[in-house]
């Protein structure tokens, strides 16, 4: 059968769509770096060295969170979307969220708080005496609200935090009841109106940077007009990914308008689109299909970075060098992430059909 011209133009210059393997992507690859870099974002004010690395006019650690939230819009709609019903996809979010999430708590509480306390000469048994050390469970025990633990990290440069990278956690989830708020209306297969949607929290995100806002140039607007942008571009990348296209020149377009937009106060107003483009293509041409297949360290890595480069800077092994502490970080982050995923998350994860399992699904196409 002759090849028709339409579908050599497809060949020559596919969509997003055909060229993204939903089954065989780099996507894991890009998370675990982002990890890692939030990371090293992270070795500079907890290892007490010079001011953290910027990519423009952000930091390495606020650009690789952005990179999280537009990867994250794209792959949970569509699995809202592959979803047989509300219920499959919000188990299969709490699967991939809470499980490691509650036993990293467990796990600072229980072993790396009491390390903290003993490096700095205190008695590991004061903070439980204290109740300072049960109130921090339980105040995080469903999303991370309480930064610090009395009488813990009083002698390290960034003191009295435990772990600040989980705090953005609550906003990934807010984002998940979003998308199926949009969904369960009807709304997120309409991809205009989302488009409208994504138009105007750049909008607000616009009079935030600008000053404009008001009460909402506040800590709570200000980052629910960041990351509800940020999210909703992957999500964008996904229901137009039929109609953009893939070849390189798509992506050097992307590329030069995210670097001028880093020259901005704040990039995320035109970058936030082209960087959900870039980290999608990125996802469909690399060639580390396998990487995070069997094991999957990203969310591990995000989640126990923090607290063991916080254990680590009380053993003053920060006082080496930045290579080294974040050498060492890593080396440590690595392992509890790969206990975490082999007896934690990948466990979970295959809970995830439960009740729904031989429920059929079929994927509707966006209006």
């Amino acid at each position: 059968m002759p090849i028709t011209e339409t579908a050599r133009a497809r060949c020559v210059n596919p969509t997003l769509a055909e060229l993204f393997d939903p089954r065989a992507n780099s996507l894991n690859l890009l998370r675990l770096v982002f990890a890692a870099l939030v990371l090293v974002s992270h070795s500079y004010a907890i290892g007490g060295f010079a001011a953290e690395p910027r990519i423009g006019g952000v930091s390495l650690g606020a650009f690789s969170v952005d990179a999280f939230f537009v990867i994250s819009g794209f792959l949970i709609t569509r699995s809202w979307l592959l979803s047989a019903s509300t219920g499959q996809y919000l188990w299969r979010r709490f699967l991939r969220i809470f499980p490691g999430y509650w036993v990293c708590i467990a796990v600072t509480a229980v072993l790396l708080v009491p390390l903290m306390v003993v490096a700095e000469g205190g008695s590991t048994g004061s903070p439980w005496v204290g109740g300072s050390l049960p109130h921090w469970v339980v105040s995080n025990s469903v999303v991370y609200v309480d930064a610090s633990v009395d009488g813990v990290l009083e002698t390290v440069p960034l003191r009295g935090v435990i772990n600040g990278s989980l705090w953005t956690l609550a906003w990934e989830i807010g984002c998940y009841f979003a998308i199926a708020a949009l969904g369960g209306l009807g709304l997120l297969r309409q991809r205009h109106l989302v488009a409208g949607l994504t138009a105007a929290c750049a909008a607000l995100n616009g009079a935030v940077s600008a000053g404009l806002g008001g009460p909402l140039t506040s800590f709570y607007p200000a980052t629910a007009a960041r990351f509800s942008l940020l999210f909703l571009c992957g999500a964008l990348v996904w229901l137009y990914a039929d109609r953009l296209g893939a070849s390189a020149w798509w992506a050097a377009l992307a590329a030069a308008a995210l670097g001028l937009s880093l020259t901005m106060d704040d990039y995320r107003l035109v970058g936030a689109l082209p960087l959900s483009y870039l980290c999608i293509w990125l996802g469909a041409v690399l060639p580390f299909h396998g990487v995070g297949h069997s094991t999957d360290l990203s969310y591990g890595i995000y989640i126990y970075a923090f607290p063991l480069q916080q254990l680590l800077a009380a053993h003053e092994v920060a006082g080496s060098s930045p290579a080294a502490f974040m050498v060492a970080s890593i080396v440590t982050a690595s392992a509890f992430a790969w206990c975490s995923w082999h007896v934690i998350e990948r466990r979970a994860m295959a809970l995830k059909d439960w009740r729904w399992a031989h429920t059929g699904v079929a994927e509707a196409p966006a209006a």
